[in-house]
């Protein structure tokens, strides 16, 4: 919903480019959580969603940073034009 809206200005394109990034990765390493999951019930899977998760995890943690810095901006944005 948020990639659809347009921005009037430089700043809030920022904004918007921020909190898509920071939540689109999120809900991928979500979905790699998923998967990983999946693998685990499989003969061969321990060790690829070992793997997965190991790889998840470390996108989770970056994907709280980018949603920290996306929730902060925000925050500015609406003081500024009073929103």
């Amino acid at each position: 919903m948020l990639k659809g809206v347009t921005c009037e200005n430089a700043e809030l394109c920022e904004l918007r480019r921020v909190c898509v990034d920071g939540y689109g990765q999120h809900v991928f390493a979500l979905a790699e959580t998923t998967r990983a999951k999946s693998l685990v019930g499989t003969p061969d899977g321990a060790g690829e969603a070992a793997r997965i998760l190991d790889f998840a995890r470390s996108e989770l943690a970056q994907a709280a940073l980018k949603i920290s810095h996306c929730a902060d901006a925000q925050g500015v944005t609406q003081r500024k034009y009073k929103l």
